[in-house]
């Protein structure tokens, strides 16, 4: 998802729909937020690149139209435009430190060959969802680069590295782990990704209240489980007792484990916490 948000007032548009603090957003940095509806649901979460003609939203989304429409509904005197770049942009998500060999071998040989030429016109941006030293880059794509990037989204071996990455680096992805009625306090990105002090936003009524309660009933958490073949919509068990549903899972070849992501019941969802996924042990794992 690429979406272009220019006009003198565009930052000011997304500080109103989006957690994180963005009015004072300097030009070529990033900030990692979520874009929320009136009731405080989830409608978007990625990066905010604040560029020398306009803002950028960055991230996975299955329909990126819908989070264009929903900005655009709520641009009325405002000097702002909402454009999807989507359909003639795209994103390349590369890892600069893959810490082990097969990870670093299968990337090689997917991407070795698939660029004639190099990229023009492209940004890269030090963007840590698969790493620290991941890096985000965009910009436009022809028909050459189409079909490059298609071949790379269908490598399963490409795919299957690039979950475990993203899983370890505890990085949920809309769609699968982030459905449409999910508070962004659930999914305990809250130091990277909301802001409890900025001004009134969208959804935050919602969001403030549940913070000053506390009381958040499920969380997604990362969990280690000794086991292969684990599938998303998995149970998470505590004794006799459902306490969770898997959301994304990857196995690890190189640990024998499975690293998953979870939405896991209060109570049950504090790191260390032993669980069990199709009767094999399930830990749960700090968010990173």
């Amino acid at each position: 998802m690429i979406l272009e948000i220019t006009g003198s007032d565009a930052l000011k548009v997304l500080n109103n729909l989006t957690t994180n603090q963005l009015a004072d957003l300097a030009v070529g940095h990033l900030c990692e937020t979520f874009v929320t509806d009136l009731r405080g649901w989830t409608v978007a979460h990625g990066f905010i690149h604040h560029t020398e003609s306009g803002v950028l939203l960055l991230g996975q989304h299955p329909q990126p139209e819908v989070v264009c429409n929903h900005i655009d509904r709520y641009i009325v005197r405002e000097d702002a435009r909402v454009k999807n770049l989507s359909v003639n942009h795209a994103l390349l998500l590369v890892d600069g430190a893959a810490d082990d060999a097969m990870l670093k071998k299968t990337l090689r040989n997917t991407l070795s060959g698939l660029m004639a030429e190099p990229l023009t016109d492209w940004h890269s941006l030090l963007c840590p969802m698969l790493s620290p030293t991941s890096q985000l880059c965009y910009g436009p794509a022809d028909m050459s680069i189409a079909a490059a990037f298609q071949k790379l989204s269908g490598s399963e071996s490409l795919h299957a590295c690039y979950e475990l990455l993203r899983i370890r680096n505890f990085w949920p992805r809309m769609g699968q782990d982030i459905g449409e009625k999910c508070i962004p306090q659930e999914l305990d990105r809250d130091a990277q990704a909301i802001s409890f002090t900025k001004g009134c936003y969208l959804g935050q009524e919602t969001i403030a209240r549940l913070d000053a309660r506390g009381q958040l009933q499920k969380k997604l958490c990362r969990v280690r489980i000794v086991a292969d073949g684990i599938q998303p919509q998995a149970s998470v068990q505590q004794g006799e007792k459902e306490v969770g549903q898997i959301t994304s899972a990857a196995y690890d070849p190189v640990e024998e484990v499975t690293y998953a992501l979870a939405f896991i019941r209060r109570g049950s969802f504090e790191p260390g916490t032993e669980l069990h996924c199709q009767k094999a042990l399930a830990t749960v794992l700090p968010p990173r």
